[in-house]
């Protein structure tokens, strides 16, 4: 190992301590949401596990949610430990990852720009899987490189083949990643081997270990599908999957790139082009191709494969935290293809600006209270406060009945049976606002009116401007 490359992994030793502190920090402070507090729901099967069918429930997640549960605590960090501890593959197999590049600026610009992600960083301060698939796929994304340089290593085929499996079972929106991770794994097998390394036993150990997990969540996703169940997604790539990762990554900031999205979007796909007719040009003066330069083909496939599922089969392209999974890919492929040129102050001209930006961008939207999807939940222990005040002081019947915002119901739910045991609240019903009414409200403002129509007798306790919610009880 060089001077140059202890450097550079002291730099990035301090850069993810410092992050780890917000990200650890934010996992034992935040609220835990309602995504979150339905995958505790199955685990605790409250509700019998109605939630089991349905997309909130990514396999592997649910299971380490409930073995923090059972072994160490219901606490919103101990649930979220998994996750948390993701981060301790996304942060050190990234750094591996850059450490191969050539060009200094590229490994700490790229390592900076990898880590700052604010809409990232949520997801390894939340029980959703997300943070979990993202570590293991940047674990995943290191043994393929690994396989590159020798794909008869067996330990680099486990390593890859358990990593990239435990990816998709840890979040189901993996299965683009997991699809073209999967023919670059192929590609590169044969191109060391030829058809013989499909008769080596652990090349088959993977093949039919994956093909049944493969079938498994295939068939889950067909069947959320078939009912209706995958919640999100849209029909366009560049608006939905490059517009939502630009977006989610100014964090709702008042920036002025969201005002000119569309052009911020086309830069993208230029840049995009660019990249591939860079990449392409340099195979064709026949420039020897780095392990790590298979970073932009893996890009290029995870661009093609949700444009043949939509036209294919009708499966939505991913948005927000279902395309999150795009970050590290981008920055991954730009930077490795950036690396294949030789003058430095082309590969500045890209590196600086961009890691200045982030670092920017990071310091406007970091914050400690909130996560960028569930900000409406930010006021959740708040509400739980007001309500414990008005029973001490005996304001309120027992048992208490709450009418709330759909949105606000897994979670109360979790925090007054789990965390502080309020047994004088009755089950809080989900989707029962304006059809009947309750002792305490807490709503949205825009559904005060739907409330004072079937219950006039209400007063304002308390008003929240952050998620614009109300506090309602009855006029006394």
């Amino acid at each position: 190992m060089t001077k140059s490359d202890i450097k550079f992994r002291y730099f990035a030793l301090t850069l993810t301590l410092g992050v780890a502190a917000y990200v650890v920090y934010r996992a034992v402070h935040l609220t835990l949401v309602h995504d979150e507090s339905i995958t505790y729901d199955i685990v605790k099967q409250h509700t019998g596990s109605v939630w089991a069918k349905t997309a909130n429930n990514h396999w592997l997640n649910t299971a380490l949610m409930g073995f923090c549960s059972r072994n160490l605590g219901h606490a919103e960090w101990l649930l979220r430990l998994p996750n948390t501890l993701a981060f301790g593959l996304y942060a050190p197999f990234g750094c591996l990852i850059f450490e191969k590049l050539d060009a200094k600026i590229l490994k700490y610009a790229g390592f900076t720009i990898l880590l700052i992600n604010p809409f990232l960083l949520d997801f390894f301060s939340l029980a959703r899987g997300y943070g979990l698939a993202i570590g293991l796929m940047v674990a995943s994304i290191y043994f393929l490189i690994k396989l590159f340089e020798d794909s008869k290593n067996v330990f680099f085929q486990a390593a890859f083949g358990i990593l990239s499996a435990l990816t998709i079972l840890s979040n189901f929106t993996m299965l683009i990643f997991y699809a073209a991770a999967m023919l670059i794994w192929a590609a590169v097998c044969f191109k060391n081997q030829g058809i013989r390394f499909l008769l080596r036993p652990v090349i088959l150990l993977v093949i039919f270990a994956h093909a049944y997990v493969l079938k498994e969540i295939l068939n889950f996703i067909f069947y959320l599908k078939k009912v209706g169940g995958l919640y999100a997604g849209g029909t366009s790539f560049t608006k939905d999957v490059i517009g939502s990762n630009l977006t989610t990554f100014f964090y709702n900031a008042n920036s002025p790139f969201l005002n000119s999205l569309q052009f911020v979007i086309f830069g993208v796909i230029f840049l995009f082009g660019f990249l591939l007719f860079y990449f392409i040009f340099n195979l064709s003066k026949s420039v020897k191709i780095k392990e790590e330069q298979i970073l932009f083909p893996l890009l290029c496939l995870c661009v093609v494969i949700p444009i043949v599922q939509f036209y294919a089969i009708g499966i939505l392209f991913p948005t927000e935290r279902g395309a999150v999974f795009y970050y590290p890919l981008w920055i991954f492929a730009l930077f490795s293809v950036l690396d294949l040129s030789k003058k430095n102050h082309f590969q500045s001209l890209f590196a600086l600006p961009l890691s200045i930006f982030t670092l920017f961008n990071f310091s406007k939207t970091a914050n400690l209270n909130h996560t960028f999807t569930w900000a409406y939940e930010v006021h959740t222990r708040d509400f739980l406060d007001e309500l414990k005040t008005l029973h001490a002081n005996k304001m309120l019947p027992e048992p208490v009945r709450l009418g709330v915002h759909w949105k606000y119901q897994p979670s109360l739910e979790y925090y007054y049976r789990s965390q502080l045991g309020f047994e004088w609240i009755a089950p809080v019903e989900r989707e029962t606002l304006g059809k009947k009414a309750f002792d305490v409200y807490y709503i949205e403002e825009n559904e005060l009116p739907l409330v004072r129509q079937l219950d006039p007798e209400t007063v304002i306790l308390k008003q929240f401007s952050e998620n614009k919610s109300l506090i309602l009880i009855k006029k006394k």
